[in-house]
């Protein structure tokens, strides 16, 4: 990867710049590449986006990381991915992005990231909305529309919560065309936030929590999705990639927890699996469950017998 390996940094605060050139030559790493960091000082601006529109990317991994809201913009976060194998990482500041909502006099910035059209049916939304909670799904699945608009089918926000009180701070947001980075970045996001609790509900991470993950019943996430997949594949069968691939994307679960579910599944006779149980093969004495391994369902569950 060194051979091939391009980096770019940029930031509007020439400390900055000093900063990380200096900390990139503590580490060492720079003397591995063969090409050496690019690292630059200018705002992100319409002209940054015009560059990126007209230029074809070699496979790129962007991370965009404002100062607050300014400058992040649909835009720019099309300009970044229109190309193949180009993926997007970005800060979005919900703590103060949801009070921006309320302030017309930053409508401009709430345009670049909603859309004018995608602001207006939010704040027609958050009008009916009384609770915190739903207020914060509204915003985000706000977020969501426009970068599906887009063509970013893939999306991931993993949650980060204040240290001292009880409500979100910001969101790292993955958003990709490519379900192989969509699937690599949420087994990343489930890595930094899990501990003993492997039926986590959400992804995200809470200085909080003694064990910094959100705990929630272990059971219930589990019983969830097994009652998810014997409605959704009702009379199917597909292998077990197949159906990772079409369920994933509206669940916080990786493929352990897919595995696990119909593993569970299988053993109280709920679906059948080809190879079965005692033929499949077993690895540090638990039966392995393939990408190949076919899945069928059955056309009723036992409740409608």
């Amino acid at each position: 990867m060194r051979k091939n390996l391009i980096t770019v940094f940029n930031d509007k605060a020439a400390e900055f710049v000093e900063q990380l050139s200096d900390n990139i030559k503590i580490t060492g790493v720079a003397d591995l590449l063969i090409h050496k960091p690019v690292i630059t000082c200018s705002h992100v601006c319409e002209e940054l986006v015009t560059k990126f529109s007209g230029t074809s990317l070699v496979p790129t991994l962007t991370f965009i990381d404002p100062c607050g809201y300014k400058g992040l913009s649909l835009e720019l976060i099309r300009s970044v991915t229109k190309d193949f194998g180009c993926d997007c990482v970005f800060f979005f500041n919900y703590n103060r992005i949801n009070m921006a909502l309320e302030n017309e006099t930053v409508d401009e910035n709430m345009i670049a990231v909603f859309g004018a059209n995608g602001l207006e049916a939010l704040r027609r939304k958050l009008n009916r909305v009384l609770g915190e909670s739903q207020r914060e799904v509204m915003i985000v699945e706000g977020l969501k529309q426009p970068l599906l608009g887009v063509g970013l089918e893939y999306i991931l926000g993993y949650q980060v919560k204040h240290r001292s009180q009880k409500r979100t701070s910001h969101y790292i947001v993955f958003a990709s065309k490519n379900f192989l980075g969509y699937d690599i970045m949420k087994d990343i996001m489930y890595k930094a936030c899990s501990s003993v609790n492997a039926w986590n509900e959400k992804i995200g991470f809470d200085p909080s929590h003694r064990d910094y993950n959100y705990s929630l019943p272990l059971q219930l996430p589990k019983v969830d999705l097994q009652s998810q997949l014997l409605g959704n594949f009702k009379g199917v069968t597909l292998s077990f990639e197949d159906l990772y691939r079409q369920h994933t994307t509206s669940t916080p679960y990786v493929r352990k927890h897919y595995r696990e579910a119909l593993m569970d599944l299988e053993r109280i006779g709920k679906l059948t699996m080809d190879p079965p149980y005692d033929k499949r093969p077993s690895r540090n004495g638990k039966k392995t469950l393939a990408d190949h391994v076919l899945i069928s369902f059955p056309s009723h569950t036992g409740s409608e017998e």
